[in-house]
């Protein structure tokens, strides 16, 4: 996986919209760029954990969307390249880590994916 390939992952994820009544989502990565999706009610909420171990050991990006202690859609991605934490509420970033390398500037690194988003799309 590339990192060009995981903005993109993220860039999708960001782009979706689910309905109201759905407490989890969850994104079943089949390989490193395609997914099914899985809506999960708060009772069910556990069953997302019995995802994460086959995900992990099969190398593909993990990614859930889930409401915070103030209700606030927060976007969780994951994959061998990038850790990545999105409120969707307030469109702004919590967390980057690429690589070893933690990015905590989101003005940054929001300028810095929205070049990479141009990018791929030029390509």
């Amino acid at each position: 996986m590339t990192y060009e390939q995981s903005l993109k992952n993220i860039e999708i994820l960001k782009s979706l919209v689910w309905p109201w009544d759905i407490d989890y989502v969850f994104f079943d990565f089949k390989t490193e760029s395609e997914f099914e999706i899985i809506f999960f009610d708060k009772e069910n909420s556990d069953k997302i954990e019995e995802y994460l171990p086959l995900k992990w050991n099969a190398k593909l990006p993990l990614a859930h969307i889930h409401e915070n202690k103030r209700g606030q859609e927060i976007l969780y991605y994951v994959d061998k390249i990038v850790t990545y934490e999105y409120n969707l509420t307030t469109d702004n970033m919590i967390m980057l880590y690429i690589s070893g390398q933690l990015r905590y500037c989101p003005a940054q690194m929001k300028l810095e994916i929205a070049a990479l988003v141009r990018k791929l799309e030029n390509m």
